[in-house]
């Protein structure tokens, strides 16, 4: 699920190839899009609030039109299932996820692909843009995360030490850091400067998911079951659960 910029509605996408919409306030439904293209793994609004991407099985990313519900654009190139997109913080790029092994990078206006992240031996899980935009990071079920130069697609740095399927990475606010989330039972924070590990969080079952707090200081992660976890990041010691 995503929220939209100003937090009064949330999106998801469904087993059921439909993405739909509700209001945070009282949970109502506001609007559904049928995709037609299998599972919809992804869903996020654009910056401005006025249209919603979903990525999907068929491999494809569409863009609707909220006010009118259509269907206004599609981003086709990747040879698999598409996991899940961002967008930069400027809203005019995204950057797309696949099983296919690949990230790209889309002109917003155009469906134009302007950078192809190539060099993971497994399915891409997420993939980000740092604060600045000139970075993409993605996790990949090849165990690792890796930062890449988002306008040449070339590598920048290599997180390796995870041992199974890395299911998120995030950049901190500051850029500096990264914090991975793996089903090898860890969540595990790195210098985005050098790749060394910084810090080692774990737990009983999978992680699907983990981000920084808004300063930077604390992580948070969810399990496979859906159980929360909390962690100092300078102390490494649980706050909360």
């Amino acid at each position: 699920p995503a929220f939209s910029g100003d937090g009064a509605r949330f999106c998801a996408g469904s087993h059921d190839g439909k993405a739909r919409i509700w209001s945070v306030g009282d949970f109502t439904e506001l609007a559904a899009f049928d995709v037609s293209g299998g599972i919809v793994w992804d869903t996020l609004f654009n910056p401005a609030g006025d249209h919603l991407v979903t990525a999907s099985a068929d491999g494809l990313l569409r863009i609707w039109e909220l006010a009118s519900g259509k269907e206004v654009r599609r981003f086709a190139g990747h040879a698999g299932a598409v996991y899940a997109a961002a967008f930069s913080p400027d809203g005019a790029r995204l950057v797309s996820a696949s099983a296919d092994k690949r990230a790209f990078i889309w002109d917003v206006a155009s469906g134009r692909c302007l950078t192809r992240i190539e060099g993971h031996e497994a399915a891409v899980s997420r993939a980000s843009f740092s604060a600045d935009g000139a970075r993409v990071l993605t996790s990949s079920g090849d165990s690792s995360a890796r930062i890449w130069d988002a306008a040449t697609g070339a590598p920048l740095l290599h997180f390796k030490g995870h041992d199974d399927w890395v299911s998120t990475a995030a950049f901190n606010p500051a850029g500096d850091r990264v914090v991975t989330a793996s089903n090898d039972l860890t969540v595990r924070v790195w210098d985005a400067r050098t790749g060394d590990e910084l810090a080692r969080f774990a737990d009983a079952s999978p992680f699907t998911s983990a981000t920084f707090s808004t300063n930077g200081d604390r992580v948070m992660a969810t399990l496979a079951g859906g159980a929360l976890r909390v962690w100092d990041v300078a102390s490494e010691i649980e706050i909360a659960r």
